[in-house]
């Protein structure tokens, strides 16, 4: 799901990102995704903003 919204991006997006929970960030690691900034609590969960240059 995660490589077919990658797929579908405009071709003048150079940077993507999204707020990730702390057991996902792997997942979106594995992507490409960089975690950037610091940890924070967003509905209760703690998480992580990532980054994506394409």
């Amino acid at each position: 799901m995660i490589a077919e919204a990658l797929s579908d991006l405009p071709e003048d997006a150079h940077y993507i990102y999204l707020n990730s929970q702390l057991d996902a960030m792997s997942l979106y690691a594995k992507f490409g995704f960089v975690a950037e900034g610091e940890q924070f609590e967003e509905a209760g969960i703690q998480h992580f903003k990532m980054v994506k240059k394409v």
